[in-house]
């Protein structure tokens, strides 16, 4: 018996079950592309189950840096 008193192949059995139950839902579901707001950026809608719009994107989320700055930049206040 390990962690959680359940065998390690229970447990892998359990996680393969839930992988095809979310693969068989992903299957069944309608994404819609509404508008293309760049490059690499995009708002889907989900019929079902949620009835939503997502933003997604496909670029790595951090800020562009210049290439060279003219003055020093001062550092961040410190956390409280």
């Amino acid at each position: 018996m390990l962690r959680g008193g359940c065998k390690a192949s229970e447990r892998r059995r359990h996680l393969i079950d839930r992988l095809s139950w979310q693969q068989d839902q992903a299957l069944s579901s309608s994404i819609y592309l509404l508008r293309e707001m760049g490059p690499t950026a995009f708002l889907l809608r989900e019929e079902e189950p949620e009835n939503r719009d997502f933003r997604v994107t496909t670029a790595p989320n951090t800020p562009r840096l210049p290439a060279r700055r003219t003055r020093p930049v001062p550092p961040d206040p410190p956390c409280m």
